[in-house]
């Protein structure tokens, strides 16, 4: 054994050091560099934190300065960083025939739509790259001009209409309708009209193809491809290829069939493909690379995929920009305006004479390059021009386009949008290559001049006739979106408190009464406006009935609960669980919680006696487990005296104190894998080990309890015999699902969710309260003598003693509203829905995130949050908090089934504590606290260590 560990570590070392070896490439070779750290490299931040890829190269570039290059570390691979415009002038042209391709892992042999002359290197794009070439002339560019002007007037009626509803709109939106129009006539010759049907075949292909995940899978096959080298895997799916390849083939073979010409893009395609069969036939060498069916159609899908997300990212931005200076704005109107005049209407020629529009649109794609850097390959060994250093075939070489142009050496104050920079007099000192936009020398982008036109065509559309207003909901700044996390990097890879991470975005959506936020790559709607909560929670509750829908595992009976299920598996059921826990029933349950406060005032009296500092969240932990164990099982756990049994642990299993990588992980890849969980084992939420516990301890009691005719007015019993009818009338059927039988699998499940939801839930609630009364002495002195009275008045701690403490029942709701159990509440939407204040809809499969812990510390809704003040909800100040503002146990009809069971046990610790004990705060006790990071439930990262003494 000894030996095969030994051999073991051995191999671990080596394979460590072979690993780490790549990190002093850069030193042994003699250039400037950035160090590298196993497995991130330089780059950790773009790989663990999310961050915008211009910001990671631009801190690159700077930690750089005043090199003109170095080296760093992208995982594993060594790269070379350019800052130099002299040194990228060399790169891109002067010796060009060293750096001629792009990198060498875009290109995949078994995917035909990557072969296209942005991927291809070598011979392979060179002769492509001549062949395609006259394409993009100018006089091209004029024959096609017409299907641009039909694609602006049909924009120019949707303006129409948007602005005689006076509609705020989502710009980015609009521009990729704008820009799918023309590209789809340009290129394939059809009308899609994506500007008045959203959800054409086209539009949905063009986002597979090239949204903001394909970039970000594109960063994470690459990553792959830094540990496996020559990793191929397809990037785009099999729909998008398949509908590609038919759509094109069909457009082709019914061109050619009816000798259909149209001037456009693909008519200029298919001429080449034809020749280039003829040269074939005839056996004469053809021109570079054969145009074949294949690389047809991955021309035609490069067109697509570049020119609409590029082109609708610069009519965006550069629109933005244009609502935030109406000066600039005012300034190219009337350049406009009067080339139009000048040559009766929007003409080709008239939108190469207006300068000013060229000014703006430079302006736009320096502030936004839509490219954040350039890459290429050293095709062969290569002598860099200033330092000698050599580099060495295969390195690749980043040129980072964003940082260069955000250089104030280049560009005096940067974040200023000058459209004057690129006047004639001022453009003239912007050196060569500090500028690059479109890339430079022979693999400038080919398709440049239709892109600017597109783009052109598109603002002069909206200026004409249009004036663009900036609104509230207007983003100032911008925030550009990060891979992996989202909008919620903090939570992902800082592992901070969940209550105040969402507070964070609540604070920032201000003063907007709900926004768009992105956790990993899932849109949700955060909503800060109780009204709209209220439409939410309540009055629009059936398009809200569910909640997240990733909750639920078919392969995992214990997710089978009341909390999780959703439609109408959990209408029925809550149907079903509904009169189990009315005030009835407690009142036949409330002699078990007596037994257990007995016993909690036993190991009181010996802790006072003993004058011992204790942790208040562990017991009360151990108080709520016995609670839950006797009245949902029928068992004595006694975890006041035995911590380590076997309720305990499946309580600690669910609701750690910080998230496990194994639920983080789970829940990564289901914001990247919808639906991944429903087919893999990998992804139970809770060990095997909770898992068989739970089957067996329910199995068991229940068992004994029908073969022995054994009943105790508890839950169990309550679910035993929702079993039993069901068993003997059957399984009733609804319209749409069958009402769910109560199976010995979901019963288990509604009682480990009786378990685990009332264990923490409760246990929190008694020991923040207890921990605030001993903060708080003339707030626990007032409590005391409430519960004294009223024991007093009913002979002892009754059901009906503990309804009526007012003052109990304010205490504890400030409790809950300082310390709200969850810190945010989750609802999907079923189906679309029209937002009840703007009219936005919202769609089918959006979740919504109701930040709780938000609403409960927001000073419009309790003035000064952070204090401690039972009063608000005494009877005179409780009606000016604002419905749907205060939601510890959520509202409407998925309000918290067991609310009254867990607010009954709350009140009982509590009571159980102070008639007879005094708590005291001591030097170990902590102030403030310390949440636990990334709890999915407000828990404490710290034991709460207080004292009590016995009262005369």
């Amino acid at each position: 054994m000894l030996d095969i560990c030994f051999g073991l570590i051995v191999i671990a070392f080596f394979a460590y050091r072979y690993l780490i070896r790549t990190y002093g490439f850069w030193k042994s070779h003699g250039f400037p560099y950035l160090e590298g750290r196993f497995p991130f490299g330089t780059e950790k931040e773009s790989s663990t934190q999310g961050r915008y890829l211009g910001y990671v190269f631009d801190d690159l570039y700077k930690k750089l300065d005043p090199y003109p290059y170095g080296g760093f570390y992208t995982m594993r691979r060594p790269m070379l960083l350019l800052r130099d415009p002299e040194i990228i002038k060399h790169v891109l042209v002067k010796d060009f025939e060293y750096f001629r391709d792009r990198t060498r892992i875009v290109e995949n042999d078994r995917e035909p739509l990557t072969q296209h002359l942005v991927a291809l290197n070598g011979d392979r794009w060179h002769g492509l790259r001549i062949k395609m070439t006259p394409a993009f002339t100018s006089g091209k560019l004029k024959n096609m001009f017409p299907l641009f002007g039909k694609c602006s007037r049909q924009l120019e009626e949707v303006l129409e209409w948007l602005a005689d509803a006076r509609e705020v709109f989502d710009v980015k939106d609009l521009a990729a309708s704008f820009t799918a129009d023309i590209i789809a006539s340009c290129a394939f010759g059809l009308e899609v009209n994506s500007l008045k049907n959203r959800d054409d075949e086209f539009r949905k292909m063009g986002a597979d193809a090239f949204p903001r995940f394909t970039r970000r899978k594109i960063l994470l096959y690459n990553m792959m491809n830094n540990f496996i080298p020559g990793l191929n895997r397809n990037r785009f799916s099999k729909r998008t290829q398949d509908f590609m390849m038919k759509m094109v083939s069909e457009t082709v073979e019914y061109r050619e069939n009816n000798n259909f010409k149209r001037n456009d893009f693909l008519d200029l395609l298919i001429d080449m493909k034809n020749k280039d069969q003829k040269l074939q036939n005839s056996k004469r060498p053809s021109e570079g690379t054969n145009m074949t069916m294949d690389l047809l159609v991955a021309q035609c899908f490069i067109f697509i995929l570049a020119g609409l997300e590029t082109s609708s990212s610069v009519i965006t931005f550069c629109l933005y920009e244009l609502a935030l200076n109406a000066g600039v704005q005012e300034k190219l109107r009337l350049e406009i305006q009067e080339a139009e005049k000048r040559h009766g209407g929007l003409t080709y020629q008239a939108v190469q004479e207006m300068t000013y529009l060229d000014q703006v649109v430079s302006e736009t794609t320096r502030k936004y390059p839509t490219l954040i850097f350039l890459q290429r390959t050293c095709t062969k060994p290569y002598r860099m021009p200033k330092g000698g250093q050599l580099v060495e075939e295969g390195i690749e070489v980043i040129i980072p386009t964003y940082s260069l142009h955000y250089d104030p050496k280049y560009f005096p104050e940067p974040e200023k949008f000058d459209p004057d920079r690129f006047s004639p007099e001022r453009k003239s000192s912007i050196p060569q290559f500090a500028y690059l936009p479109f890339g430079e020398g022979p693999r400038i982008c080919i398709g440049m001049r239709f892109g600017l036109l597109q783009v052109k065509m598109g603002i002069c559309t909206f200026l004409s006739k249009f004036e663009i207003l900036q609104t509230p909901e207007t983003p100032v700044p911008l925030t550009m979106g990060s891979f992996p996390f989202g909008t919620e990097k903090e939570v992902s890879t800082e592992g901070r408190f969940l209550g105040h991470v969402f507070d964070d975005l609540y604070k920032k959506l201000d003063p907007h009464p709900y926004g768009g936020i992105y956790i990993m790559r899932r849109p949700h709607l955060l909503v800060r406006d109780p009204d709209i909560i209220k439409h939410v929670l309540v009055k629009d509750f059936q398009h809200f009935r569910d909640r997240s829908r990733l909750m639920e595992c078919e392969k995992e009976p214990l997710t089978h609960h009341l909390f999780a299920l959703t439609g109408d598996r959990w209408r029925a059921l809550r149907t079903k669980m509904t009169p189990t826990f009315t005030s009835g029933k407690l009142k036949n349950m409330f002699p078990l919680f007596e037994k257990c406060s007995l016993q909690l005032e036993t190991v009181l009296r010996r802790l006072a006696e003993g004058g011992e500092v204790f942790d208040v969240k562990d017991l009360m932990a151990n108080f709520t487990t016995d609670v839950i164990a006797s009245c949902a099982f029928g068992l004595e756990a006694n975890s006041i005296l035995n911590k380590d049994n076997e309720f305990r642990k499946m309580g600690a299993d669910t609701f750690p104190n910080r998230v496990k990588t194994k639920q983080l992980l789970h829940a990564a890849i289901n914001n990247f894998i919808p639906g991944f969980n429903r087919f893999f084992d990998f992804n139970n939420r809770f060990s095997k080990e909770t898992h068989d516990n739970m089957m067996r301890i329910v199995g068991e009691s229940v068992e004994y309890r029908e073969k022995n005719g054994f009943r105790r007015n508890d839950f169990l019993d309550l679910v035993i015999a929702m079993k039993n009818e069901d068993a003997k009338k059957g399984t009733e059927q609804t319209n749409e699902s069958p009402i769910p039988e109560m199976t010995m699998d979901l019963l288990a499940a509604q009682c480990f969710v009786f378990l685990v939801a009332g264990l923490e839930t409760s246990s929190s609630v008694a020991t923040f309260c207890l921990y605030e009364l001993a903060l708080n002495p003339d707030i626990q002195e007032r409590l005391r003598q409430e519960v004294e009275e009223v024991r007093e008045k009913h002979g002892g701690l009754s059901y009906q003693a503990v309804q009526e403490m007012k003052y109990l029942d304010q205490v504890v709701s400030e409790t809950m509203r300082k310390y709200p159990t969850l810190h945010y509440l989750q609802r999907t939407c079923t189906k679309p829905y029209t937002m009840p204040d703007s009219g936005l809809l919202l769609d089918e499969g959006t979740e919504l995130i109701i930040p709780t812990y938000s609403l409960h510390h927001d000073p419009r809704f309790f003035p000064d949050p952070e204090k401690f003040d039972p009063d608000r909800f005494s009877s005179d100040r409780e009606s000016g908090i604002p419905h749907c503002a205060y939601l510890p146990f959520g509202e409407g009809p998925r309000i918290c089934i067991g609310m009254r069971f867990g607010l009954l046990q709350t009140k009982m610790g509590i009571c159980t504590f102070l008639p007879k004990f005094k708590i005291v705060a001591t030097p170990e006790t902590p102030v403030p606290l310390r949440m636990a990071r990334t709890a999915f439930v407000t828990q404490v990262k710290d034991p709460i260590k207080v004292q009590i003494k016995r009262l005369a």
